[in-house]
């Protein structure tokens, strides 16, 4: 059976980065994908996909690591990435909003991208959930449930 090469760009700020992958690394998560619980209350700080969690994972460390200049905490074993971005307020004051994304298992097509807030204000954690999934991950935003 012959593996097929794919390109898929991740942009990151503006920049693209090319990344080529197998149709297999496409299709199979390679971590443990969690069950996705439903929604015991409404819950603004998720979306739906149909991506590879591993593109959606990455997109989002590569962001991290190359726009914001920060090193996030990877669970080898589950999509689970926790980090800090800070925030400064007009009196020059930075205030740090700790967070964390985890992307879990609907079905067997569709995934749960869920952002929580581990500390820090909550106007600050809304406003970086919006700009993560507006400008970093609104290629991954393309399922409801």
């Amino acid at each position: 059976m012959e593996t097929r090469k794919y390109q898929a760009t991740v942009r990151s700020g503006g920049a693209g980065e090319e990344v080529k992958l197998s149709e297999d690394a496409l299709l199979k998560p390679q971590k443990n994908l969690e069950e996705y619980g439903g929604k015991l209350f409404a819950q603004k700080t998720e979306f739906f996909s149909t991506y590879n969690p591993d593109m959606i994972e990455e997109a989002l460390v590569e962001y991290l690591r190359n726009v914001r200049k920060i090193e996030p905490k990877i669970n080898k074993d589950k999509y689970k990435v926790k980090f800090s971005l800070a925030t400064t307020g007009q009196d020059d004051t930075t205030q740090e909003t700790e967070m964390c994304c985890r992307i879990l298992k609907v079905d067997d097509e569709k995934s749960c991208v869920e952002f929580t807030k581990l500390g820090g204000n909550q106007v600050n954690f809304h406003e970086h959930y919006n700009d993560l999934t507006t400008n970093v991950l609104a290629f991954a935003h393309d399922a409801v449930v």
